[in-house]
């Protein structure tokens, strides 16, 4: 049997009245069901096309914040290499400042180690006479033919190598040797001289003797010019006392400088 079958017309109604109005309630219960999720679809769209957004946003500006980062770093590494590159070309120009300082100073002091090492074979060197040098002197000394002259030496061989060497070339310059003054004399290779105490080598002429051109003191003075420019140290002098005659040069030589 069906349902319903055995009720009364009223009931029937009732109940069909009853189903009706629940039909309708679950109909705009349905409707609105549906009008709610719609709604709250598109609700919950905005809040995800929102967070979206946001999330784009969050990353553009991290995009942003990192690229200027990195430029602000890239910029700050290009200008700590700029300043290591200067600080090292700085360095490295002074470096090569000390360098050639050093190379100059060392080259100074090369160059005064050989004029040292010159100047101390120069005064271990005797003083001595070239052919050549012996030949420039004769030369210079011949326009004083006849002129005489005594010798006087100092203690060792070297001055009396030289004052024999000066000997010969005032004889060969046609001076002649007198007797040596002074009552101390010693026996060289070259004769008997007279004795000194002196450093260097000296030429003397009296105090009494006449300054006239061609005369004992013009001779003097290019004799010791002549030694001189041979770079035998001579000094011209005048003698107040020890020359007992005028007109005679008493050539000196003393001990090496």
């Amino acid at each position: 049997m069906w349902p319903f079958t055995d009720v009364s017309l009223e009931t029937a109604t009732l109940w069909g009245e009853t189903a009706n109005i629940v039909l309708l309630i679950c109909l705009l219960g349905g409707v609105l069901a549906t009008f709610v999720i719609v709604r709250t679809t598109n609700v919950k769209e905005h809040h995800w096309d929102r967070l979206r957004q946001e999330a784009s946003d969050a990353f553009e500006r991290l995009r942003i914040n990192s690229a200027k980062e990195i430029a602000e770093a890239r910029s700050d590494a290009d200008a700590k290499i700029t300043v290591a590159r200067e600080e090292a070309r700085v360095a490295i120009e002074r470096a090569q400042a000390d360098s050639a300082g050093a190379n100059a100073r060392a080259q100074e002091a090369r160059a005064r180690a050989e004029e040292l090492t010159l100047e101390i074979a120069r005064l271990k060197a005797p003083r001595t006479l070239t052919p050549e040098q012996q030949s420039r002197i004769v030369a210079k000394m011949r326009q004083f033919p006849n002129q005489e002259y005594a010798l006087s030496v100092g203690v060792g061989s070297e001055a009396e190598n030289l004052l024999c060497l000066v000997d010969s070339v005032l004889r060969t310059a046609g001076w002649k040797k007198v007797d040596p003054f002074g009552d101390l004399r010693i026996d060289t290779a070259c004769g008997p001289a007279g004795a000194n105490a002196l450093s260097g080598m000296n030429v003397r002429v009296s105090a009494d003797t006449p300054q006239a051109p061609g005369g004992a003191s013009n001779a003097c003075a290019v004799l010791a010019d002549a030694l001189q420019a041979e770079g035998i140290t001579t000094l011209a002098q005048m003698d107040p006392k020890n020359i007992p005659k005028p007109n005679i040069i008493n050539v000196m030589v003393g001990i090496k400088p």
